[in-house]
């Protein structure tokens, strides 16, 4: 096969940081912070509980554990520092199987579309 993927450009549409490093255009996703996705800060909206309360189906109570956990920690934490508390199930209260790496993953992207979390 000689054909390769060449480098990303721009589609005609928003020029994203894949595209272009020096892209201001994050589109609602929060960058990567330097050294891996640890140091991410995640901020809970103000309004997660007027946001909770008028949703037409409850969130999972894993959902609604790791939005508790982050609220409890001041509404304001990074990912590392939220994980290690979740991590501490007598603290956390978060009863999973799986790491809670994949648990937030499985979330996260529901939380910035419902605006639970503000990037």
């Amino acid at each position: 096969m000689t054909n390769k993927i060449q480098k990303p450009t721009g589609n005609g549409g928003v020029l994203t940081p894949t595209a272009n490093p020096t892209s201001k255009a994050l589109c609602g996703i929060p960058k990567v912070a330097p050294k891996g996705s640890n140091n991410t800060v995640l901020k809970l909206n103000p309004k997660a509980a007027d946001i909770i309360d008028a949703l037409d189906k409850p969130l999972a109570p894993q959902a609604q554990n790791i939005l508790y956990n982050l609220d409890q920690m001041g509404g304001t934490a990074t990912k590392g520092e939220l994980m290690k508390r979740l991590e501490d199930k007598q603290l956390s209260g978060l009863v999973t199987t799986q790491s809670v790496d994949a648990v937030f993953g499985h979330y996260s992207r529901m939380y910035y579309d419902r605006k639970l979390l503000l990037s």
